[in-house]
């Protein structure tokens, strides 16, 4: 492999795997075929049933080259963010950049990221993505859409959630994990969704900038995370709605908890005043909608579980 493209020393990918034998490979090879290397890659596997753990293995076996590979899998299964979680802390570098095992890494991913990231002086930065379905793009995430620029922090608080910033596309500065120690990046026995979770922290720190390009294909399975956590197969509609209502409702109280947390230290007061009073308000309107739709699935008889 050659060794010419630059390798930014300043960089870590953290690949988060569960159950991605058929994909790891690939999502790996995304991240050492880039036009500027991360100096470090972390693959963190979430103790796979499959042959995940075996691929991963052969693949750093093989590896030589500049970029840290390192393997690892978590004591137990801790799902998604405790995963994140255990990554992070064996990260060495300052710019964070998520990556996930059935997703590919666009070869200017890296390259992209960092720019905005040392250029702008951002904590959190996102981009668009590419639908991948059966090997083929099928559109983009974000269909509405926006220059490449700043997310605002009352943008942020007014929603709980933006294609925008799709977690599978973020990256976070360092200093974020460092000022939200108790459940970053969400991790632990906390609520987890990083989509919800940070960017917020992006924003009340350093601010949140957006990539309008689409940097990964984000592949679409039918054993994906996102489609198993909200049901998308689900035959009763209100089925994906109650859980993606469940999830706005936790996410926005770790907002809360995040903002009660920067508000204990240095901090921006008005920031901090106007993210609790819109988050406040957001989340007191998604409450209503979980409770509505709950009591529309208990009437029909609908049970489900949360994956």
């Amino acid at each position: 492999m050659s060794t010419e493209r630059p390798v930014l020393d300043s960089v870590t990918v953290l690949l988060l795997s569960y159950q991605h034998g058929d994909f790891i490979r690939e999502a790996i090879e995304s991240l050492l075929n880039q036009t500027a290397l991360p100096g470090e890659i972390i693959i963190s596997d979430d103790q796979s049933s499959d042959h995940t753990w075996e691929e991963i293995q052969a693949v750093v076996r093989d590896y030589d080259g500049p970029v840290r590979l390192v393997s690892q899998q978590t004591p137990h299964r801790r799902g998604a963010a405790g995963n994140r979680f255990h990554a992070w802390k064996a990260s060495t570098r300052q710019l964070v950049i998520f990556a996930h095992g059935d997703d590919i890494s666009l070869p200017n991913r890296v390259k992209q990221i960092h720019a905005a990231w040392h250029t702008h002086g951002v904590s959190s930065i996102s981009s668009n993505a590419s639908h991948l379905r059966d090997g083929t793009r099928t559109d983009q995430t974000v269909t509405t859409r926006r220059a490449t620029g700043p997310i605002l922090l009352q943008e942020i608080c007014e929603t709980p959630f933006m294609p925008h910033m799709l977690g599978a596309t973020l990256a976070i500065d360092r200093a974020v994990c460092e000022r939200f120690p108790e459940s970053m990046p969400p991790g632990g026995i906390a609520p987890g969704p990083g989509d919800v979770v940070l960017p917020l922290r992006g924003a009340l720190l350093g601010g949140h900038w957006y990539i309008d390009e689409p940097l990964i294909d984000w592949r679409r399975h039918a054993n994906q995370a996102t489609s198993r956590f909200f049901h998308l197969e689900a035959e009763n509609t209100d089925g994906p709605r109650e859980a993606i209502e469940a999830f706005f409702v936790f996410g926005l109280l770790q907002r809360i908890r995040d903002i009660q947390h920067y508000r204990s230290g240095p901090h921006d007061a008005a920031a901090a005043a106007l993210a609790q009073r819109l988050t406040f308000r957001n989340w007191m309107k998604r409450l209503s909608l979980w409770s509505e739709v709950r009591q529309r699935l208990e009437r029909a008889g609908w049970t489900q579980h949360w994956a």
